[in-house]
């Protein structure tokens, strides 16, 4: 079957489960980046390597920075994990336009998956026949 006879329901399955995994990788990378800034922040471990005051300090500095980065990273994952949710349903036109764009944005998880299913996703979705499926719907 061509992508022009596919019902609008198809046509963004598969992208939407593309942005559902790179919200999942995000998810996993602030897991981990979640145990690297709780080392980071551990001011008596990095005391009991013997480093210099200055070291300890910039280590906490940049654990107060990577903090704030797994919250936005915690953030934009479950937006993306959210907006291809209601992709599948072909509801939230708005949200899963601006989950494809955050998705090509190379921190969320896999860089190198989020460009082409973001790429992929935003022209599934400017597709007429798939935004008047999800007017339909909303």
């Amino acid at each position: 079957m061509s992508d022009m006879q596919k019902n609008p329901a198809d046509k963004v399955k598969l992208p939407a489960v593309g942005i559902l995994v790179v919200g999942i990788l995000g998810l996993v990378s602030a897991l981990y980046s979640t145990l690297d800034v709780l080392f980071s922040l551990n001011a008596s471990l990095a005391e009991s390597f013997g480093l210099p005051p200055e070291a300890q300090k910039a280590l906490a500095m940049g654990g107060a920075y990577g903090l704030i980065s797994v919250v936005i990273n915690v953030v934009g994952s479950v937006f993306l994990i959210w907006a291809a949710m209601g992709m599948m349903k072909l509801r939230g036109h708005t949200a899963a336009l601006v989950a494809s764009v955050i998705a090509m944005i190379p921190c969320w998880g896999c860089c190198c998956l989020g460009l082409p299913v973001g790429i992929w996703a935003l022209i599934v979705l400017l597709n007429p026949e798939v935004k008047a499926a999800f007017d339909a719907h909303d």
